[in-house]
């Protein structure tokens, strides 16, 4: 990764003279395959010290070596750290990287980079966290009555089902209780819309379009933008986002290609 400013030199204005300004620069670097968290701790843990902390580093340290061996070098690996600050400010930045980073040294691992919970919040003026609550549609899971509070208020900001069961006789269930992975409603594979595609009506922003199984139920779209959109439910204009959605899918590599030119990637 190169330095985040460029040198340019600049004419002062005056002859035989020129001065160097610096300005930010943007510098394109590879992607991670996979990044491995290596904690996700609060104030309490942080308190406990920085021994504490190594003996955290060590017990996540197997699990990084085995990510490791599985890429079998070929895929890159970023490491992370999670600074659970949001609903209580217990230190300062200097002070708490001056505790992780020699304790996972001392486990003998290496943290590529940081990520403060609270940042996750809001970013200066910018609410991240309302603007993506602001996009989720809640959407029952099959099966199940509409009982279930919606995810606004359940706080499961996923439309599916949790890895396991909230019931109430779980605990009593025994070993017959088998773990499942969650379930994302409506689940499907992505394919990759390769450059040679060109331009295509989603180069500004992405779009979705609802379909409903009772047909009285009339299709709606959005837009994804930078400030949360209003929802387009009319007929002749959800027409228009559903023929570039389909131009788009008809551009795109089909699944099996797109599973193939990512492991090539890979490699």
């Amino acid at each position: 990764m190169g330095s985040p400013f460029d040198e340019q030199a600049a004419g002062a204005g005056e002859p035989g003279k020129s001065t160097s300004s610096r300005r930010p620069g943007a510098y394109a670097v590879p992607f991670s395959h996979l990044a491995v968290e290596f904690g996700h701790l609060c104030m309490e843990d942080f308190l406990a010290g920085r021994e504490s902390l190594t003996r955290q580093f060590e017990q996540v340290r197997p699990w990084v070596t085995a990510a490791g061996e599985a890429a079998a070098k070929r895929a890159r690996i970023s490491t992370c750290f999670l600074v659970d600050d949001y609903c209580t400010r217990f230190s300062t930045p200097g002070e708490v990287i001056a505790d992780l980073l020699p304790a996972a040294a001392k486990a003998g691992l290496v943290i590529d980079y940081l990520a403060r919970e609270s940042g996750c919040a809001v970013a200066g003026k910018v609410p991240l966290a309302e603007l993506v609550e602001s996009r989720i549609v809640p959407d029952p899971a099959p099966g199940t009555n509409g009982s279930r509070p919606h995810v606004h208020e359940s706080g499961w900001l996923c439309n599916g089902q949790r890895s396991a069961a909230t019931t109430v006789d779980q605990a009593m269930a025994g070993s017959d209780l088998v773990w499942r992975p969650p379930e994302q409603n409506g689940a499907r594979r992505h394919s990759v819309l390769p450059y040679l595609a060109g331009a295509h009506p989603s180069m500004t922003s992405g779009m979705s379009v609802l379909d409903f199984s009772d047909p009285r139920d009339t299709a709606v779209a959005f837009r994804d933008e930078y400030t949360p959109s209003e929802p387009i439910v009319v007929p002749d204009t959800v027409e228009v986002f559903r023929t570039a959605f389909d131009a788009l899918t008809r551009s795109a590599l089909p699944e099996a290609d797109s599973v193939t030119l990512v492991k090539e990637l890979i490699r």
